[in-house]
């Protein structure tokens, strides 16, 4: 039951990422075209980017997290003995969780000085409180989905045999079986 609801949540959240990529795209595109024939840049547009791929890429570390589809390099893992392998699979996520939850403790920390301060961006004036809130959200997010995967590696070292995911390849691993 969690596994599909966390699915589905991820699975939104990565549609919402979508479309704000599709967003920044389009707006760089307008900007490509307004150089070209107007041979003028659209005001605010490096601001818009910036901050649209930082949206996309916090609302995407949910669902890259979830289908364990982030950057790995297994080379020397999966040469571990099984049960090492695991091991350090669920250390590596739990070392992850941590990070995450700190980036956003440290953003939600940060909000209130970034408001009262009144700063904002260079050219559009867009208060960095915003950005600081909706990174803070998208890294807890990510940090409830990591501490979720962390659970189910430990879960997954001491399962019976038939169910014991220490040694499997990430994309090998059944977390409904794990959780059954």
């Amino acid at each position: 039951m969690i596994h599909k609801t966390l699915d589905r949540f991820t699975a939104a959240v990565a549609k919402l990422s979508s479309v704000v990529l599709i967003v920044v795209a389009l707006f760089t595109l307008v900007n490509i075209i307004s150089r070209a024939v107007f041979n003028t840049s659209v005001s605010g547009a490096i601001e818009v980017v910036q901050y649209g791929m930082m949206i996309c890429v916090g609302l995407i570390l949910c669902r890259t997290g979830f289908n364990k589809r982030h950057i790995a390099v297994t080379i020397l893992i999966d040469k571990f003995p099984a049960r090492l392998a695991g091991s350090f699979r669920a250390v590596t996520t739990l070392i992850t969780t941590v990070v995450f939850g700190y980036v956003s403790y440290y953003f939600f920390k940060e909000i209130g000085e970034m408001a009262e301060g009144g700063r904002v961006s260079e050219i559009l004036h867009f208060p960095y409180w915003t950005m600081y809130l909706i990174m803070a959200i998208c890294f807890l997010m990510a940090t409830v989905i990591f501490i979720y995967l962390t659970v189910t590696w430990c879960i997954g070292l001491f399962a019976p045999p038939e169910k014991n995911v220490a040694g499997k390849k990430d994309e090998d691993v059944d977390i409904e079986a794990q959780l059954s």
